[in-house]
């Protein structure tokens, strides 16, 4: 794996959350929302590293559930704060 000072977090968490759930593209750049959502991109990228970093060792797959259930907790975060952000746009 890449040191972590080699990788842009928020992009790169970006990139694979924009992919999952591809509602949230228009928001990325929303002033009211960018914060919030570049903070879950950096922690959504750090999981996913972590996660791939797991199983390659042979005691990790083990934690790798917890990994996945904090993924889907950031994902559940950012639909529900692009979801607001939607509803206060109308």
């Amino acid at each position: 794996m890449e040191p972590d000072n080699e990788i842009d977090h928020a992009s790169h968490g970006w990139a694979l959350l924009a992919f999952k759930l591809p509602a949230i593209r228009p928001y990325y750049r929303a002033p009211e929302v960018s914060t919030s959502l570049a903070e879950l991109c950096k922690r959504y990228s750090i999981g996913v590293l972590e996660i791939r970093r797991l199983r390659l060792t042979p005691n990790g797959a083990s934690s790798v559930e917890i990994y996945e259930a904090r993924l889907r907790a950031i994902e559940t975060e950012v639909a529900l704060l692009v979801s607001e952000q939607r509803r206060s746009r109308k």
